[in-house]
């Protein structure tokens, strides 16, 4: 997009991301799911404080970058964090953007709340 020609890469990518995200969002509608926002931006002691909890295993999260966003979702009336559930939305975020990622695919920790980018 030509508006963003005279922006660092960061900000550049921080700007296609959100495109991306309102572009899941819908996308997550239509589907017959119900959302609400968890955290897009976090702070260095929060990031902190998650890998001393063991909620994270980095120091360098996207979040800090704000180029991650995690989501709740319920899907017929109930919360839900199934893979099975969840897959169409991984699966449509990745298509997105070749540095999109998606958190479901994780093992440990599973987060299927959880989308990313790259840069």
């Amino acid at each position: 997009m030509a508006c963003y020609q005279h922006y660092s890469p960061l900000v550049k990518a921080q700007g296609e991301f959100s495109l991306d995200v309102a572009n899941l969002i819908n996308f997550a509608f239509t589907k017959g799911f119900w959302l609400s926002g968890g955290e897009w931006w976090r702070n260095t002691e929060i990031q902190q404080h998650y890998v001393k909890t063991g909620r994270s295993k980095t120091l360098q999260s996207d979040h800090m970058n704000r180029l991650a966003i995690d989501f709740i979702f319920r899907y017929q009336g109930q919360l839900t964090d199934d893979l099975e559930t969840l897959k169409v939305l991984g699966i449509y975020w990745e298509s997105l953007h070749p540095k999109n990622y998606w958190g479901g695919w994780w093992t440990d920790p599973y987060d299927p709340y959880h989308f990313g980018r790259k840069i």
